[in-house]
């Protein structure tokens, strides 16, 4: 039996990394357009609807652009060589530990676009806002789980 984190020799961290992150580029490009074309609507909860899908779609590219580029990085190191397994298995634990940690912090978002609809009921655009804050942070905290689970499961040799 595989202890935590004793990466098989057939998982590679950095691969996963890079194919798993252009997902996360084009929800966050798509939703950057998307409200843009939103944003601008005379109906105030479609403009503030917008005004999230905007703000957390540029700031999920820029992760996910991130994010890639570390991958990258990393994924030329261990070809070299200066990344050894151990090292490979730190970096896995790290990275599961942060899924875990931001699909804890999507379900604050979750919760805060609800508290953001329920305050003020009366206020379309804060309405819109809310939702698309509940939407963002949903669909975050799902791609982050299922992250999460196929690292683990990965790491450990698991079949997910």
């Amino acid at each position: 039996m595989n202890k935590p984190y004793d990466i098989p020799p057939a998982f590679n961290l950095y691969k996963f990394q890079l194919k798993a992150l252009p997902v996360l580029s084009a929800w966050g490009l798509a939703s950057f357009i998307a409200g843009l074309v939103w944003l601008p609507n005379r109906e105030a909860w479609r403009a503030g609807f917008g005004t999230q899908f905007a703000a957390w779609g540029l700031i999920d590219a820029f992760i996910a652009l991130l994010g890639q580029r570390a991958a990258a990085r990393n994924h030329l190191r261990w070809q070299r060589g200066e990344i050894d397994k151990q090292e490979q298995q730190r970096q896995a634990a790290q990275f599961e530990r942060l899924l875990w940690l931001n699909a804890g912090l999507d379900i604050c978002y979750v919760l805060g676009g609800k508290w953001l609809v329920s305050r003020q009921p009366q206020d379309a655009r804060r309405q819109g806002m809310g939702w698309g804050i509940i939407v963002q942070g949903g669909v975050l905290f799902i791609w982050d789980v299922i992250l999460g689970i196929l690292v683990h499961n990965r790491g450990r040799g698991n079949k997910p």
